[in-house]
């Protein structure tokens, strides 16, 4: 099946070289969550089909692959370290459970700002994307600034 990003780019948009993971830290499972968590809503079906059949190359590297990457590596940080047992010890101490928790909470804003950053180039430039519904983006309903809900 088609998918917007491989786990290659997910790899070198994600980690960095210091990072000990690799290509097969990054399972299909992840991706596919990923993309529809966060970035099929965003986009919609056939704005979606569209970019897997090739169309708007600029709109998938500069907005969507960056975006994407960044929610594949918040859904998989979670189970890295279930998965490379050569980096891991037995269990997780209370030490490696709370740089888990912030490194999490850092994936979650970058995620944020990167949805964020998608949903804006696609609502600016809506006239550009004819399968874009600006109305079927869910970033478009409603935001939580710390205390602050705006609804649109």
């Amino acid at each position: 099946m088609d998918r917007l990003i491989t786990s290659e780019e997910v790899v070198a948009m994600t980690f960095s070289d210091d990072e000990l993971y690799n290509r097969t830290m990054i399972i299909d499972s992840d991706i596919i969550e990923a993309e529809s968590r966060y970035i099929i809503p965003i986009l919609g079906k056939e704005l979606t089909s569209a970019l897997l059949s090739g169309s708007y190359a600029t709109l998938l590297t500069e907005y969507v692959k960056p975006a994407l990457a960044a929610c594949v590596r918040y859904v998989a940080e979670p189970y890295m370290a279930e998965r490379c047992v050569a980096c891991s010890a037995d269990s997780l101490t209370t030490a490696d459970n709370q740089r888990l928790s912030l490194r999490l909470l850092a994936l979650r804003r970058r995620v944020k700002t990167l949805t964020r950053r998608l949903s804006d180039h696609l609502n600016a430039h809506a006239d550009d994307y004819a399968e874009y519904s600006v109305e079927d983006n869910p970033k478009n309903r409603c935001m939580i600034y710390g205390d602050v809900v705006q609804v649109y």
